[in-house]
């Protein structure tokens, strides 16, 4: 089979597109599976789960300290009572029983206190815990819409790339003449189709010619097309 110089730069050329399209493509399939922001989103949801979580933790909180003042009121109430009943009682024994009473009230009143104090502590931490993390959270979703303006971007510029390339390779094939284009296809099936021939290395596989083979490569005739020993690649003579 026999290729015009013109030809053979033009499958030269075809194989450098086929390569960059290739290539393009590549990436705009990483860029549409997310693998360049998985880590990122990967940080989001354990960010989100731990937002979320030190905020159950401070509704709980302030849910069981909202029932503790409930229950110091409740108390109050009664000792407030009690005092009112002391004031107006006659009986020495009602009066025993009154200040015995107030006594406990008193104590439970401490206890409730106190563990409403502890309750507020707690739920300090958890405060400050959760304004923390959701500084975080905010950083890492401030990063990461970053991240995918900028994979949109890429990838809108990709596939224009991708439309233009498209374009230039269907220019390419139509001006090489059909059954070379048949024959750098199958090749293109295998792996690289063609390759300069640079010195006695060939640019497809990067093996170098023995000097037997490279004399009967640049002994052909200019329009004759000559292959690769060892790869099969169409070689370009320069």
């Amino acid at each position: 089979m026999q290729a015009s110089k013109s030809n053979q730069l033009d499958l030269l050329a075809l194989e450098a597109i086929n390569q960059t399209i290739e290539r393009h493509q590549r990436e705009i399939d990483d860029l549409n599976s997310g693998k360049a922001t998985a880590e990122l989103r990967a940080s989001q949801r354990t960010m989100a789960l731990q937002v979320l979580e030190a905020s159950n933790l401070c509704e709980s909180l302030n849910l069981e300290l909202s029932r503790a003042n409930a229950d110091v009121a409740v108390v109050d109430s009664r000792i407030s009572l009690d005092k009112q009943r002391l004031n107006q009682t006659s009986s020495a024994k009602d009066a025993q029983g009154i200040e015995s009473e107030l006594v406990t009230l008193g104590k439970r009143k401490s206890d409730l206190e106190d563990a409403s104090l502890a309750i507020m502590e707690h739920l300090e931490e958890a405060e400050q815990k959760l304004s923390v993390l959701k500084v975080e959270k905010s950083k890492i979703d401030e990063t990461l819409a970053v991240a995918d303006d900028k994979s949109m971007q890429d990838l809108m510029k990709l596939q224009s790339g991708l439309q233009l390339e498209s374009t230039e390779r269907d220019a390419l094939r139509a001006r090489i003449p059909a059954e070379i284009v048949e024959l750098f296809d199958k090749k293109s099936l295998r792996g690289t189709a063609v390759g300069r021939l640079i010195g006695r290395q060939c640019g497809s596989c990067q093996i170098s010619l023995t000097a037997a083979a490279y004399d009967e490569a640049v002994n052909q005739p200019a329009d004759a097309m000559v292959f690769c020993p060892e790869c099969a690649a169409i070689l370009v003579r320069s």
